[in-house]
């Protein structure tokens, strides 16, 4: 962590996560899980809420996460470290490497170009659902993404479980 400017954080939150709703109650059905991981959710998302409320000025949320951790992830200033620690709610603060949402490197790896101009097509009137299952537990959390007008992507390198669905 810098000693000065802005950086990223993730704060775990005292709220137990839905995956270990879900694995505590799988022993009574899996519809039981599912019901348990459900109103665990909501759970989480209230707690979250409550911590993005005492967040300090000019933090800005990242992500929020619930299924394998109940968290918020920030950037924020370096300066504004306990005041993290101090908020009702969180368990832990950790220092991560902000990220930010980005495929503009992806295109080339897949070799998009050369499909582009092969089949003079760049994925105009197309819909691709990406299914990634990374952080799903049994069948209960899958993170669907809806993206128009992109013809390729890559996930290499990410150990993620993603099954790719494409229509015209």
């Amino acid at each position: 962590m810098p000693a000065r400017g802005s950086y990223g954080f993730l704060l775990e939150l005292n709220t137990e996560p839905t995956g270990r709703a879900y694995d505590a109650s799988l022993s009574r059905g899996r519809a039981a899980a599912r019901t348990a991981a459900t109103s665990e959710l909501a759970s989480v998302r209230a707690a979250q809420n409550r911590v993005v409320s005492a967040l300090p000025s000019g933090s800005q949320v990242l992500y929020e996460t619930h299924a394998v951790l109940a968290g918020v992830a920030v950037h924020t200033n370096v300066a504004n470290f306990s005041a993290l620690q101090h908020i009702s709610g969180v368990a832990a603060v950790y220092p991560i490497a902000p990220k930010t949402p980005s495929l503009s490197y992806s295109s080339f790896l897949v070799h998009a170009p050369q499909a582009w101009s092969s089949y003079s097509d760049l994925g105009a009137n197309s819909t691709i659902a990406i299914i990634d299952t990374t952080s799903a537990v049994g069948d209960f959390q899958y993170e669907v993404s809806l993206i128009r007008g992109l013809l390729a992507f890559s996930a290499a390198g990410t150990g993620a479980d993603v099954t790719v669905v494409t229509g015209g």
